[in-house]
Order: structure tokens, then sequence, then C-alpha cells
């Protein structure tokens, strides 16, 4: 496999978690939006409305755009290196 080929198939990784990215984000903005509005109507609840597995899901998408960054970051860096 030549340098080329492996640039371009690296090229096409970092390109998958640029969507990865963008989906995980859009997921995370979503689950906050409905914590919010689940915040908004405990006002008149007696009890919680939302369940304690969003936050443990808030706190993996998190984790999981960190990851992807760094993965993005390890790319470019070896990229760099080519």
């Amino acid at each position: 496999m030549s340098i080329e080929a492996i640039a371009a198939a690296l090229a096409e990784v970092r390109d998958e978690l640029l969507v990865a990215h963008h989906q995980v984000t859009v997921g995370r903005d979503r689950l906050a939006e409905a914590v919010g509005t689940l915040t908004t109507l405990e006002r008149n609840h007696p009890g919680s409305l939302s369940p304690p597995e969003f936050r443990e899901a808030e706190d993996r998408l998190a984790r999981g755009l960190e990851a992807i960054v760094g993965g993005v970051a390890a790319i470019d860096e070896f990229r760099a290196k080519l």
C-alpha cells in the first residue's frame, strides 16, 4: 500500500468521524432539550420525570464526543507526518 493510499484511507476515516461527531452532537442537543422540557414539567409534578439514565446518557455522549475529537486529532497528526 502506498503512502497516498494510506493518506486517502485516513481522510475517509476522518470524514466519517466528522459525520459521527455531528450526529452525536445532534443527539446530545435533543436529549438536552428533552431533559429541559421534563425539568419544566416537573415544576407542576410531585416527582422527577427525567429518568436518571438520561444523565448517564449525557455523560456518555460527552465522552464519545471527546473520543471522536481525539480520533480526528490523532489522524491529523499522523497524516502530517506522512
